[in-house]
């Protein structure tokens, strides 16, 4: 590997870490500024908000059309027009959603007026898309990171002042339309790019539309899928249901987060690995094993204490959640490791469609399993339909991805350590319910984290003993550079 590439690792793993921090610190600013709001606001008004919130999520991503990540993505530099093609496309289709709600107030009430004053966030969000494009493609992520701090604790502060001040629930939506005019402002001072006009050159945007629209996709798509599961479960199972799986997934958030981070940092990446000359299968097939072992040492003591962990921490009556969050992590380990490290393969290599495809089979069969199996397992369909997505991602990387693109992606270095995992979580469940202390519950989550972590490191050094050598050492050395 050369020297090139070897940087190009270090401001990988460097970036990795920042925007981890960066996820921690923002969720723990979050979760204060939501205790302050609750005291304030009631219920009924938190749901105006999250009415608000998803108008201006679903916007955003007609708004952006995936332009900065088409920059990020191509192996020359983008120049000046490049950067000023991101920014006026976006300014245009965000002033075109900005009217067309604003026109649907006139005519609807008062959530209308609330999702009309939110989606005037947009073009700030836009203007600000063309710098978090620079940095993300130079893995220069600590300007970015320092400001979506200052973004986050901005919103907050000025939505717990503006309520306590008497704004009710406009407190909280003028704080959300104002964030992202800060950060655009913030990064415009500090990216390095200085003032990038929003100048829409067409023959620029026509270039690099169609894998933008393709990436875009890739986003309503895991919406549709997070959207589609909730009206399922709230169906099928009522709002009982619907709040089981409304937990379980916020316990999964965490773990889906370490995931996510490493996506971010894993497409431009690649990409700049890829323009250093190495070969993107290679290291994709390297990653993916790597990521797959880590996550076992990551999830399997949490799966394997589940029942007895959600007992002691948040109650005995949440505890029928305990069995969809084992599975959803199991399902995890599957995906996790294949979507970080092979998609940032093939998003650099430019293959957006080929991940739409596989988007788009992860929804189809994730629906339809919980469609077929809910009324014999209840909320536990979630979990073994995201399993069967897995291995559904798993036999398209191995058997069909390859035609498509004509690279090699390896699903064993997945396998062996699923295996392992699953040995260890449900082998520990089991000893644990022999032992005669699942009574107590807290000496029994002890107990499960002991010897499912003792067990899948046995397996480990057993059946992965190079890459567990190689995990040793990549760790040794990237915490080493950061020092």
């Amino acid at each position: 590997m050369n020297a090139d590439a070897d940087e190009v690792k270090t401001r990988a793993v460097r970036s990795a870490i920042m925007v981890g921090g960066r996820t921690a610190l923002v969720r723990g600013i979050g979760l204060l500024g939501n205790l302050a709001l609750a005291r304030m606001l009631t219920p009924d008004e938190f749901g105006q908000i999250a009415v608000g919130l998803v108008v201006i999520t679903v916007a955003a991503l007609f708004s952006d059309g995936g332009f900065g990540a088409a920059l990020v993505r191509g192996s020359e530099e983008p120049d000046r027009e490049d950067y000023e093609t991101v920014a006026g496309f976006g300014v245009a289709m965000a002033l075109a959603i900005v009217a067309a709600v604003f026109a649907s107030a006139l005519l609807g009430g008062h959530l209308a007026w609330i999702a009309a004053v939110m989606v005037l966030a947009l073009p700030g969000a836009a203007l600000r898309a063309p710098h978090a494009a620079y940095l993300e493609r130079h893995l220069t992520y600590g300007p970015l990171v320092r400001v979506e701090v200052v973004e986050v604790v901005f919103n907050q502060t000025a939505a717990v002042v503006a309520v306590a001040l008497g704004a009710g629930v406009w407190g909280v939506v003028g704080a959300v339309a104002i964030q992202p005019w800060i950060g655009a402002l913030l990064l415009t001072l500090t990216s390095g790019l200085g003032v990038v006009a929003p100048v829409l050159h067409v023959a620029r945007a026509r270039a690099i539309l169609p894998f933008g629209v393709r990436f875009q996709l890739l986003g309503l798509t895991g919406v549709a899928l997070l959207q589609g599961l909730n009206v399922l479960v709230g169906v099928m199972g009522g709002l009982t249901a619907l709040g089981y799986w409304s937990f379980a997934s916020r316990l999964i958030q965490p773990a889906q987060q370490v995931f996510s981070t490493l996506r971010q940092v894993s497409f431009p990446g690649m990409a700049r690995l890829r323009d250093a000359g190495a070969s993107l299968a290679e290291v994709g097939h390297r990653a993916v094993g790597l990521i797959a072992l880590a996550t076992g040492f990551l999830l399997v003591p949490i799966a394997a204490s589940s029942p007895d962990l959600i007992e002691v921490v948040f109650g005995a009556r949440w505890t029928p959640t305990a069995e969809v969050f084992t599975l959803s992590l199991v399902a995890l380990l599957l995906s996790g490791p294949v979507s970080t490290a092979y998609l940032g393969v093939l998003l650099a290599e430019g293959f957006a469609s080929v991940i739409l495809r596989i988007a788009l089979i992860q929804l189809v069969v994730w629906l339809g399993v919980v469609v077929a199996t809910y009324s014999s397992l209840g909320i536990e369909a979630v979990g073994a339909g995201a399993i069967c997505a897995g291995l559904a991602d798993l036999s398209f990387y191995r058997w069909w991805a390859p035609r498509l693109t004509d690279l090699d992606f390896s699903i064993s270095p997945v396998l062996v350590p699923f295996v392992s995992a699953l040995v260890a979580i449900y082998g520990t469940q089991a000893l644990v319910r022999e032992s005669g202390i699942a009574e107590h519950a807290l000496l029994a989550a002890v107990l499960a984290v002991a010897v499912s972590s003792a067990a899948y490191a046995a397996l480990a050094a057993t059946t992965q003993r190079h890459n567990l050598r190689s995990l040793t050492t990549v760790l040794r050395t990237r915490a080493f550079n950061l020092a």
